[in-house]
């Protein structure tokens, strides 16, 4: 999804401006205390002391930040309950650097810089923070870069006020493509300088022919049953959905919380694995990986002999999948099975027994080393360690028509082994069994969670919960 990797890159360049704007505040904070003469200098101090503190006390900052909250997804960078957070942070940062200096003592440090630090850390990053907000408000005005095109289900009051407010101020990033009313008489009237485009039974279609990033829900008294199937019909195409204050009711449990020029929206938090959690996640992903690479080299250059000498045909094999977001990539793995196995029949699961399998296909199948290689795929970020296991788009375009919800199991990325596999939920297990489970794992997701899957399935220890 485009507007998730553009989500993403302004969450990596809101990190490396908060860390760039912290370290400079307390640089700027050093020279005032000793060599601005505004606050006399009694004591003897050593700058190569303060020089190394610097780094710990920036990343003690960063810390102090993620933890409250500032990394979450949000549709501001920065406004009144940011700048509270950012007052919040740097206390408690400061709060650490002062413990850490009494606990270690390896240096005696100015108690005044202390209360100097934590007023420029706020002044900077406060500063930092404005200027990013009006930089990416500048660019969705000027360049249309980072607009999301939504399109507002509704025709009343409500949808016409947040209307105006989308077309008013272009700078908070929404493009409104148009209204959806569930009143076929409608269609074709302008509310503003917008025109109803369709109704909500069209909803799925007209989402497709106009590339909408975002439906927003605007017309209290919509019954239950029509929001769920609205629910089911953007996640089918990875559309967010916001709703209204009035329809809070249906999704109270699993919301967030964003706003409009003061009109608050509720969306629908799919997964955990946003912001700081995707980064650290890609990071764990990333060095496991590479370790096992290394260390499973000659296993892997081994097999893939014994591949290549037990039947005709390359040692790896590849084959399109569906992963996050739905978009398709080249999963790599041994090959199992004859060459060209599904020339005659198409894409069909390998059954029990299955005559098209190896005899050296057989092996590695029992101990899933087939998979080995999937770890490229986890190291390019096509997969992740840890995820629902893909399918091939010839089912996936099956399961979404059959099962609701099913593709909310892309939210996240695509992974070697998974919650429903460590459960007993393999391939030729019930689809809606490993849709259960596959969903637990999107919303529920957190690094422990992903180190007992991984444990859990070098142990084979098939555990429900």
């Amino acid at each position: 999804m485009a507007r998730r990797d553009h989500n993403m890159n302004i969450l990596g360049a809101i990190v490396l401006t908060d860390f760039a704007a912290t370290a400079i505040a307390l640089i700027v904070a050093y020279f005032f205390r000793f060599h601005a003469n505004i606050i006399p200098v009694t004591k003897g101090y050593c700058p190569e002391d303060y020089l190394r503190l610097l780094p710990f006390a920036v990343i003690l900052w960063m810390v102090s930040l993620y933890f409250v909250h500032m990394y979450r997804p949000e549709s501001r960078v920065f406004n009144m309950r940011v700048f509270v957070k950012i007052v919040k942070g740097s206390l408690l940062a400061i709060v650490l650097v002062i413990a850490g200096n009494f606990f270690v003592r390896e240096a005696e440090y100015a108690r005044v810089l202390f209360p100097i630090a934590l007023v420029f850390s706020i002044v900077s990053l406060t500063t930092s923070r404005f200027a990013v907000e009006r930089f990416l408000m500048y660019l969705r005005r000027k360049h249309g870069i980072g607009i999301s095109r939504v399109i507002i289900v509704g025709a009343g009051q409500v949808a016409h006020g947040i209307g105006d407010k989308i077309c008013q101020y272009p700078q908070y990033g929404f493009s409104l493509q148009g209204y959806v009313s569930d009143k076929p008489e409608d269609v074709g009237q302008t509310i503003g300088s917008v025109k109803v485009i369709g109704t909500t039974d069209e909803l799925s279609d007209l989402v497709k022919r106009y590339n909408v990033d975002q439906v927003l829900v605007a017309q209290p008294g919509l019954v239950r049953d029509r929001i769920l199937t609205m629910i089911d019909e953007c996640e089918r195409e990875f559309v967010e959905l916001k709703v209204v204050p009035d329809l809070l009711e249906i999704v109270a449990s699993e919301i967030n919380v964003e706003e409009i020029h003061g009109i608050p929206f509720f969306s629908i938090k799919a997964t955990p694995l946003q912001g700081w959690n995707l980064i650290l996640k890609r990071v764990f992903d990333v060095a496991v990986s590479a370790f096992l690479l290394v260390v499973m080299s000659p296993v892997i250059l081994f097999i893939s002999i014994l591949v290549k000498r037990d039947s005709a045909g390359p040692a790896f094999y590849k084959q399109e999948r569906i992963g996050l977001d739905g978009k398709r990539f080249l999963l790599v793995k041994f090959r199992t099975m004859i060459y060209d196995a599904e020339r005659e029949t198409g894409p069909v699961w390998a059954k029990h027994n299955d005559l098209r399998i190896t005899c050296i296909g057989k092996w590695l199948r029992a101990y899933d080393l087939d998979e080995l290689p999937q770890l490229i795929n986890v190291l390019h970020g096509d997969m992740s360690l840890v995820g629902p296991r893909p399918e091939r788009p010839f089912f996936v375009e099956q399961f979404k028509e059959q099962l609701p919800r099913y593709m909310a199991r892309h939210n996240v990325k695509s992974g070697i082994t998974g919650w429903a596999q460590v459960n007993g939920y393999r391939q030729n297990s019930s689809i809606t069994q490993r849709l259960k489970y596959d969903l637990f794992y999107v919303k529920n997701w957190t690094l422990w969670f992903d180190i007992k899957i991984i444990l859990m399935t070098l142990l084979k220890k098939k555990v429900i919960e």
